[in-house]
């Protein structure tokens, strides 16, 4: 997948206005991690348009198909909080805090075992 442009003929690429669907899990994008996440952030392939999302420490954290996730959205009639704790956070569903404390804890028991 490569950004989309305007002076490519190929269809991959090939840039196209997002559905109403992709607009609503960008708009949900922008706020959990930030407005740095546009649409012309968006890799277009086919049908599908995606991301890579960047978090507001420039990390990221994960690579969302706006497409596929629209549709899991409509199919299943989530909620746009359902669909952030479902779909938007890393590690399926796992938040960054929990995610430090388990970090924290593994390194902790590494120190124990290895003298450190």
């Amino acid at each position: 997948m490569t950004p989309h442009s305007e002076s490519d003929k190929s269809d991959e690429g090939k840039m196209r206005p997002l559905t109403v669907g992709e607009n609503r899990v960008l708009r949900l994008i922008q706020k959990v991690y930030g407005g740095q996440n546009t649409e012309a952030e968006c890799f277009f392939r086919g049908d599908d348009v995606a991301i890579f999302v960047k978090d507001s420490d420039g990390s990221i954290p994960i690579y969302v198909n706006l497409s596929v996730v629209s549709s899991i959205a409509e199919r299943d009639n989530l909620s746009d909080k359902a669909l952030v704790a479902d779909w938007l956070r890393p590690q399926c569903g796992q938040s960054r805090s929990t995610f430090i404390a388990r970090l924290r804890m593994l390194v902790s028991r590494l120190r124990g075992l290895f003298g450190g």
